[in-house]
């Protein structure tokens, strides 16, 4: 056996789970479909795959609509964890804070249920609320252990990376999936 086989990394086979975040839009030079998210598996460089049915990402859902949707990451052979989002439609919608965070804590359970690792992208800086929210998630993860890891977006400039101060831009779009590749490999991805 080489030293390059010895040292060899397995490859992390991974399907994306959320809200319109994840499931990305056409960019202006082409019709394949992007996100944080399939930005976040170019940037690894072959560390992490898209599984089949990749991007289960639909726009406009809110937490309990995507817990509905969780059993489809069943039919993804080889999955090894999930890449995923929601709470700004909730919120958006007049749910509570406690609401989003008893969602969010339902979601991230039926995702552990089946062994899945996960990689959840913090909701974008927006006031208290929202920071409540995201420290929140950083305490259930940092709980749960393992390889999960959340993505820390308290830095990023809203006004500069996303259209809409929820939906990221095209240089959003990298700059989330660079954060997601860094608090992935510091959670040993």
């Amino acid at each position: 056996m080489s030293v390059t086989s010895a040292m060899s990394i397995p490859t992390r086979r991974l399907a994306a789970i959320g809200d319109s975040i994840v499931f990305g839009s056409n960019p202006p030079s082409g019709n394949l479909k992007t996100s944080f998210a399939t930005e976040m598996v170019r940037q690894s460089g072959g560390r992490l795959a898209a599984g089949a049915s990749f991007n289960q990402g639909a726009g406009g859902e809110r937490l309990d609509q995507i817990l509905a949707r969780v059993a489809v990451l069943d039919t993804i052979p080889g999955l090894w964890g999930v890449i995923a989002d929601g709470g700004v439609n909730d919120l958006s919608q007049g749910a509570s804070e406690q609401t989003v965070k008893d969602r969010m804590d339902a979601l991230f359970a039926a995702i552990w249920s089946r062994g899945l690792v996960l990689c959840w992208l913090e909701l974008l800086p927006g006031g208290a609320t929202k920071a409540a929210i995201n420290a929140h998630v950083r305490a259930v993860i940092a709980a749960a252990g393992g390889r999960n890891v959340s993505i820390d977006t308290s830095g990023v400039d809203v006004g500069a990376n996303t259209t809409d101060g929820t939906h990221f831009n095209e240089a959003g779009k990298v700059l989330g999936g660079g954060l997601g590749w860094a608090a992935a490999q510091t959670a040993g991805w």
